[in-house]
């Protein structure tokens, strides 16, 4: 007979959130509530609140988020509607447009800026 701790699963992590590990690759049109960290690969489109590409993560899709913290490759549309930060190992090309946007020292850029105004 099974327990009742057995059907009382719980995800490791809060709900909303995806994590998309090194070694996959995940190819389609992906929507999260609240965040979304890649260190494999995404292709295609994803809408989420707050976005983490880590480092050696690659991601070509049209994007749309909040908030957004870049330290891998982003070949694309980015859309960001509040925070872009670009860290060290960051490197963007496509379209990007942003509200407020910081970039470290080493991070890469070779993209169409676009500054949009808060909301």
């Amino acid at each position: 007979m099974k327990s009742d701790k057995e059907n009382d699963f719980k995800p490791a992590v809060a709900s909303g959130n995806l994590i998309v590990g090194s070694g996959v690759k995940i190819t389609g049109v992906v929507n999260v509530t609240n965040e979304m960290d890649i260190y494999g690969k995404v292709e295609g489109a994803i809408q989420v609140r707050t976005l983490k590409v880590h480092k050696d993560a690659e991601v070509n899709a049209l994007i749309n988020c909040e908030n957004a913290e870049i330290n891998g490759e982003i070949k694309s549309q980015l859309t960001c509607s509040n925070n872009l930060l670009l860290k060290e190992n960051a490197n963007l090309s496509g379209d990007i447009s942003y509200v407020h946007m910081v970039m470290n020292l080493g991070a890469e850029l070779n993209a169409k800026m676009k500054r949009m105004r808060q909301r």
